[in-house]
């Protein structure tokens, strides 16, 4: 909390009002969720959801007097449908979702937007942490290299059958942060070539 604080202060200080925040830290835990550690359950929840909570607060605090603001969280569609083997981060980010909702609700009589963006399948280390998981656990996997691993999911589940790149969802907060979505909040948008339609 003392950091995002000394953040907030040097963002005022500096530029001397805040416009936009972009809640784009995520990390992630891989396996079974049963075989979670409390460590392997707790950082998801400090970084990804509790980050995004006290980044926000900071935020809109700062926006709030202004009348103006755009806060757009980096969520995933593991947010919104459950996967396998990665738990801790399902939860945390159904919990971004969660916090989007209730902060464009309490935030709207101060014009300030919050949305979410909800990647699908993007190229990361934690992907590639969790394409080498699966080479160890699943036999029919063994001789792929994690990135074959990765594009074969994408595949399978995914319309459009590639996966996403960094500037598709850059596109997307671009938008959200913009005069033109002065209208749009407490949405959690997909960019996901169509891999979960919700």
């Amino acid at each position: 909390a003392q950091d995002v604080e000394r953040m907030t202060k040097r963002a005022m200080e500096n530029f001397g009002q805040i416009d936009i925040l972009v809640n784009n830290a995520g990390t992630g835990s891989t396996g079974l969720i049963i075989d979670h550690s409390e460590e392997d359950w707790e950082k998801p929840l400090q970084v990804n959801l509790k980050g995004t909570f006290l980044c926000s607060r900071e935020a809109a605090k700062a926006m709030m007097p202004r009348k103006r603001g755009r806060i757009v969280n980096i969520a995933s569609i593991a947010g919104k449908s459950g996967e396998e083997y990665i738990g801790a981060y399902c939860v945390s980010k159904f919990g971004v979702i969660g916090l989007t909702q209730v902060l464009a609700k309490e935030l709207g009589r101060h014009l300030i937007t919050v949305n979410a963006v909800c990647p699908g399948y993007i190229w990361t280390p934690m992907w590639e942490n969790l394409a080498l998981w699966f080479k160890e656990n699943f036999s029919a996997l063994a001789e792929l290299s994690p990135r074959e691993v990765f594009e074969r999911r994408v595949k399978a589940v995914t319309p459009l059958r590639r996966p996403q790149t960094p500037d598709d969802i850059a596109s997307l907060v671009a938008f959200l942060a913009s005069n033109e979505a002065s209208n749009i909040t407490g949405q959690a948008i997909n960019v996901d070539g169509g891999a979960v339609m919700r």
